[in-house]
């Protein structure tokens, strides 16, 4: 268990920036077939995920996965692949269940075989304990009995063994001998109870340690206060006690370029956002100068990731002040202001404002929780004609908040899906033979995108985790300016 743990610190992609929202989502290419890939994570480790495989085209033959180590990755040494079954009804739709053993960083080797030949895909993800899960009252007193019997059934056997195994047939046992085996069954049922006792101090700790660690990897606090009346300083604390070590040992990485990023949503309405990109100081604490902002309490959620490609996030609260400040912010930081998620109307908003009479429009996506499907976004005039000046927003062709009015579900996506840069980077570095590097712009892992003009559409892989109000902010780049387009949908 401990190998275990120790292994899980150094992670790949558990879902970047995302709070109550644990599944791996990915869209790319693997050779000539594009894949839309969900995996569905166990609530308990070990457990069995549900990978779920859809290509644009129907001419895939068979997919098999298997599961490795991305610490320990060889590709000589992957266990036996598990073949995908298709569906009957759907020919471009695969799936897969599999076992998780371990907690810590995973790879997911697809191999495809079509009428466009074979082709490999590596997807990084991460196996971590969500909860631990309460045993049934049924299968308890099941588990109990079971115990009981067995235990008298072996107090029996010993005492059976000292007072007839080596008597004549037919012959009696000797009162001396009745005596020893009355003993011997004592002995043997104080042994048993001892085991037994230890035992359940065992499983009540390892419950314990597996709780602890479930917490260790749900989301940190973040600890705030304000410096100079318009300088936000955070330090991430963790909720578990080894966190402060933990911290101190992985250092982090620049995902897009930055260290942190910072997302503000006024509460309790979600009317104003900012996304801010703090600087890290020599005592590990962040700082970002505020821009202008109207008063209010305002939720953090602060994306950060370590050098083995982990990524955290954040959360925190605080009553911040009306600030106008003169400086202006940073050239990746952007805001928005508008309506409050209260006032939008039961139906989902499509159409949503930008600069210059331009607009981005919602294309149609399902609004069921757990259905997994891209989630496509258009820029366009206001005569409908596709804009011409989109560029690359922090080396991607956007970035996407999906978030629920109560805040308790946050998902910072990019195109590709759910894994953030450096860990798409270290599986790129992974030598599986026939790899499909993901060489589109808008799947590309690197911060080298070519600073030329986009395709006016954005699309982001995702499945809303819950039922209940969402609001969706699309970020973009339009002639060096970022903004930020805003959608509400209620998903049943």
């Amino acid at each position: 268990m401990r190998r275990l743990i120790l292994l899980s610190l150094v992670l790949a992609a558990t879902g970047y920036g995302h709070v109550g929202s644990p599944d791996a989502f990915f869209e790319g290419d693997a050779g000539p077939y594009h894949l839309f890939v969900t995996i569905r994570k166990p609530l308990a480790v070990p457990g069995i995920a549900q990978i779920e495989l859809r290509s644009r085209t129907g001419d895939i033959r068979e997919i098999k996965i298997a599961l490795a180590s991305a610490e320990r990755f060889d590709d000589k040494l992957l266990p036996v692949p598990d073949l995908a079954e298709p569906s009957r009804t759907d020919p471009q739709f695969f799936s897969c269940p599999i076992w998780l053993m371990e907690w810590g960083p995973l790879v997911a080797v697809v191999r495809l075989d079509g009428a466009r030949g074979k082709a490999e895909l590596a997807i990084p993800f991460n196996s971590f304990p969500q909860r631990a899960l309460p045993l049934g009252k049924g299968l308890a007193a099941g588990l109990i009995g079971l115990m009981l019997v067995l235990s008298a059934g072996l107090v029996s056997i010993v005492s059976a063994f000292v007072r007839d195994g080596d008597l004549e047939p037919d012959a009696l046992p000797a009162e001396d001998r009745l005596r020893r085996a009355r003993w011997t069954a004592f002995s043997t049922a104080l042994t048993v109870a001892v085991l037994v006792a230890g035992g359940g101090y065992w499983w009540n700790a390892e419950a314990v340690a597996y709780q602890g660690w479930s917490r260790f990897f749900g989301s940190p606090k973040l600890e705030t206060t304000l410096e100079d009346a318009n300088r936000l300083v955070l330090r991430i604390a963790g909720q578990h006690p080894r966190w402060a070590a933990y911290t101190k040992q992985i250092p982090l990485v620049a995902d897009h370029g930055h260290l942190m990023h910072l997302f503000l949503i006024r509460m309790p309405d979600l009317d104003r956002m900012w996304h801010l990109h703090p600087d890290r100081r020599a005592s590990g604490e962040f700082a970002a100068d505020l821009p202008s902002l109207e008063a209010g309490r305002y939720h953090l959620f602060a994306d950060v990731v370590d050098k083995n490609g982990y990524p955290w996030t954040a959360v925190g609260e605080i009553d911040l002040p009306a600030t106008r400040v003169a400086k202006p912010p940073g050239e990746d930081d952007s805001g928005w202001r508008g309506a409050g998620i209260s006032a939008a109307p039961e139906t989902p908003v499509s159409v949503s404002s930008l600069s210059g009479g331009a607009r981005m429009v919602w294309l149609p996506a399902p609004l069921r929780a757990g259905i997994a499907a891209p989630f496509r976004f258009r820029a366009e005039n206001g005569d409908g004609s596709p804009i011409a000046d989109m560029e690359p927003y922090m080396g991607m062709a956007g970035h996407a908040e999906f978030v629920r009015s109560d805040l308790g579900v946050f998902a910072h996506l990019h195109p590709a899906g759910t894994a953030p840069m450096p860990a798409l980077d270290l599986v790129q570095s992974i030598n599986v033979p026939n790899q499909s590097p993901m060489m589109a712009a808008t799947h590309h892992s690197g911060m080298a995108m070519p600073q030329a003009s986009l395709p006016p559409e954005v699309s982001f892989p995702y499945a809303f985790p819950s039922p209940g109000k969402y609001r969706i902010f699309v970020q973009i780049k339009r002639a060096g300016r970022v903004e930020t387009a805003v959608f509400d949908a209620k998903v049943e």
